[in-house]
């Protein structure tokens, strides 16, 4: 007799803190649903309720209704109302892999300070799932998850249980929502009114379709008007009640779809949606639906007796390896690369707090004894944290919420570089100085890596040339390069540690003249570059003679995108600067380094059409300025770049030209070094009818596949004897282009003014706002 099954009706929110509202467009929302969810709580004794997952809409209530506390509190601990673990939820591939771990850490933290914390790594709707996100789940004794996007399997390999398994072995049991996490928001609407607008509105907005900034035809139009928030709040609010009327009928196709990919007799009902607050009559629709058949059972549940209900782990298949693909729900690859400069300025502050602010406090307690009080570090990081949601750090929202990002890297920033000086000074009184004679520079070198670093130190002051040298603790002479910038000195630094140098008057004795240049020409004892006329740049090794090229020249095209997709235009005009005249300027050269400084202007479109189909005729100019420099015994070339964006609609990558005969890269990624094959396809004709037969995800063939993808630091290619990485900072987006060159491609900047929006070329997206957002174009030099 088979077992019949068990559905777990899991009643939840997903709620994004911001988005196409800012904070406090959404907050007072928010403390209306919790207003409501407590009132719930209070009449139905059975009534369980997930908050998302995410601690900071706790906190975002509370700032409001701080007299709630002690009744939330008795909520989390009878297991009533559900929070954690997360901090906020997070995008995978922007934040830092250190800031995930605080984000699981704070959430786990501030939770336990209420009650109980789910112990589920909760991943609805971020934009892909990292490789080693089961291992931070598992390192925090977090045996479960449940994903969505970016699954890698083909149809028929589809299941709702996997064993998550990460590259060191470690795993979770996972679920797959196959049908995203609203598969029952209907479930629990009784209202028959609701359900009728429905389905008599819905069909008409669905068929709808934009062409950029003009609209033609009476549908256009009537969809571009029905596009603006006010009205998207309402349909998004009929979007969740479809067929509530007919709720028989969804509890039975649902069920019959899902137990098709079951493991076990238990599946999965997601009761809820976007900023959905509570229904009241869940228990009255689970026990309607329970008389009416005797094929299954809901029960109102939680994640965790879901998961306790799936037994061993053991018989589940293995899920490895990074989740990436749009096969069967949008993973919105684009958004890498959308408001550059917010990934820019979280690089920033990131590097400030790991390689500063943290590991100093620790170590001016041990040298020192001074200790950074943990609240105030506490609360920086959480302030960082915040813009880390998946909306927020992907810049995908309204141009004030990402202004009010701004303010809060900026204080983040401020806040950790204060922490990190408070400490680095500290430990500087420890430090004998009495060598630092009057007249002399004394200079205090701290190294934050966990190894020796030998590396040219510049340090800006007034000086005649030639007059200064610079000494270790020791006294002995190092070698060091006086020009009229300043002081270039080569410096040795323990790790996690400090070494004392002076600044003396004196000759000094150089060494032996390590870097060359002329006039387009830089040389040291590992490679041999030359500036072209273009301003791109050849790099020869002298190991074996392998020269790559050209390098550091640029791609413009157009984009009729938005803030989640790249999309080329229906008849692109690409552009390059390898037709530019470059002015070369030779700069000061010595033993230590030398370089070139670049200056052209690359001619692109100024946006794109009205009917956004093809790039205008009237033209802008965008300075670009470049300084090369090569420095003694480094097999790297520093290139520093400086852009003023004038134009609208537009891609703009750095191209390097490897020459590399291979079909893999590798890079950078949290806590790993990736191999990625170049060459991506979609899934076939065959599998794509296979997946919606099979009623696989929300929207299977929705999002195109594309080669770009994401790293943390860099991007190599190697063919087994010559190799070249491209090592960046703050610039998240790379592809390697199935060319003959191999080209390795960085975006810069992807500048659109739409937040979201449906093109001829590109398919609608119906769970986001049409609007426009200026801001996007990012019009500012970078």
């Amino acid at each position: 007799m088979p077992v019949p099954l068990t559905i777990h009706v899991i009643s939840h929110t997903h709620w994004d803190r911001e988005w196409y509202l800012t904070l406090s467009g959404f907050r007072p929302k928010l403390v209306k649903a919790i207003d409501l969810l407590l009132k719930i709580l209070h009449e139905e004794p059975d009534y369980v309720f997930h908050l998302d997952a995410q601690m900071v809409l706790l906190e975002d209530y509370l700032d409001v209704r701080p007299e709630n506390s002690e009744l939330i509190k008795q909520y989390i601990s009878r297991g009533r109302l559900i929070i954690g673990p997360w901090y906020v939820m997070p995008d995978q591939f922007l934040p830092s892999p250190e800031s995930l771990y605080r984000n699981l850490k704070l959430g786990l933290v501030a939770g336990s300070e209420y009650g109980l914390v789910m112990k589920v790594g909760y991943l609805p709707d971020p934009f892909g799932q990292t490789a080693q996100m089961w291992q931070l789940l598992h390192l925090f004794d977090i045996k479960y998850a449940v994903f969505r996007r970016g699954m890698p399997l083909l149809p028929d390999q589809i299941r709702s249980e996997y064993r998550l398994v990460s590259p060191d072995g470690s795993s979770v049991l996972g679920h797959y929502l196959h049908h995203s996490y609203t598969n029952a928001r209907a479930f629990g609407f009784l209202h028959p009114l609701s359900s009728t607008l429905n389905r008599l509105f819905m069909p008409f907005i669905n068929t709808g379709n934009t062409t950029g900034g003009r609209v033609d035809g009476w549908r256009d139009r009537a969809y571009y008007f029905l596009s603006a928030l006010w009205v998207f709040w309402l349909t998004h609010t009929l979007v969740t009640i479809e067929d509530a009327v007919a709720r028989p009928g969804i509890v039975q196709k649902e069920t019959a779809s899902l137990k098709k990919f079951a493991g076990s007799p238990n599946l999965l009902f997601m009761h809820g949606g976007d900023h959905r607050p509570p229904t009241r009559d869940t228990g009255k629709a689970i026990a309607q639906a329970n008389l009416r058949q005797n094929e299954f059972r809901l029960v109102h549940s939680t994640l965790e007796k879901y998961f306790e209900a799936l037994g061993d782990p053991d018989q589940y298949p293995v899920l490895t390896g990074e989740q990436r693909h749009g096969y069967y729900d949008p993973v919105l690859p684009a958004v890498l690369s959308t408001r550059m400069y917010l990934k820019m300025e979280n690089h920033r502050v990131e590097n400030l707090a790991e390689k500063w602010a943290y590991p100093w406090a620790g170590l001016a307690k041990l040298i020192s004894g001074k200790e950074q009080p943990s609240e105030e570090l506490q609360k920086v990081t959480r302030l960082l944290i915040q813009n880390h949601a998946h909306d927020s750090i992907c810049g995908t929202g309204v141009d004030k919420l990402h202004l009010e990002m701004m303010d809060r890297f900026r204080q983040a920033g401020s806040l950790f570089e204060g922490a990190a000086f408070d400490s680095l000074e500290s430990i500087s009184k420890q430090v004998d100085t009495s060598s630092v004679k009057p007249g002399e520079t004394g200079l205090l070198l701290f190294n934050p890596s966990p190894f020796e670093r030998t590396e040219i130190v510049p340090f800006k002051t007034i000086c005649e040339l030639g007059s200064r040298c610079v000494v270790d603790a020791s006294q002995s002479e190092v070698p060091a390069q006086v020009d009229r910038n300043g002081v270039l000195f080569q410096a040795r630094v323990p790790s996690f540690g400090h070494r004392l140098f002076r600044v003396i008057s004196g000759k000094p004795t150089s060494p032996p003249k390590t870097v060359t240049k002329s006039e387009n020409m830089l040389e040291n004892e590992h490679l041999f570059v030359e500036v072209a006329g273009n301003g791109s740049i050849y790099v020869t090794s002298k190991v074996d003679g392998r020269r790559a090229g050209p390098l550091n020249w640029l791609e413009d095209v157009g984009d009729a995108g938005d803030t989640y997709n790249y999309c080329p235009p229906e008849n692109d005009t690409v552009i390059n600067s390898l037709d530019s005249k470059a002015e070369i300027i030779p700069l000061t050269a010595g033993p230590l380094e030398a370089g070139i400084h670049v200056k052209y202007s690359l001619k692109v479109p100024l946006a794109l059409n009205a009917r956004a189909r093809k790039r205008s005729a009237k033209a802008t100019l965008i300075p670009v300025e470049t300084t090369i420099t090569l420095q003694a015994g480094s097999p790297t070339v520093r290139i520093h770049t400086v852009i003023e964006n004038t134009a609208s609609d537009h891609r703009l990558r750095v191209m390097f030209s490897s020459n590399i005969r291979t079909d893999e890269c590798s890079a950078d990624a949290s806590w790993q070094v990736l191999n990625r094959p170049i060459r991506f396809e979609d899934l076939s004709a065959a599998e794509l009818k296979r997946a919606v037969d099979m009623g696989i995800g929300a929207s299977p063939g929705s999002e195109s596949e594309v080669s770009t993808r994401p790293h943390r630091r860099f991007v190599d290619l190697f063919d087994g004897k010559f190799g070249l990485a491209v090592i960046s900072s703050g610039l998240p987006e790379y592809e390697v282009m199935d060319d003959s060159a191999r080209t390795m491609a960085l975006t810069l900047l992807r500048c659109v003014g739409w937040l979201s929006r449906t093109t001829p070329f590109y398919p609608p997206r119906h769970g986001r706002p049409t609007h426009t957002r200026p801001r996007g174009s990012v019009l500012r030099p970078l």
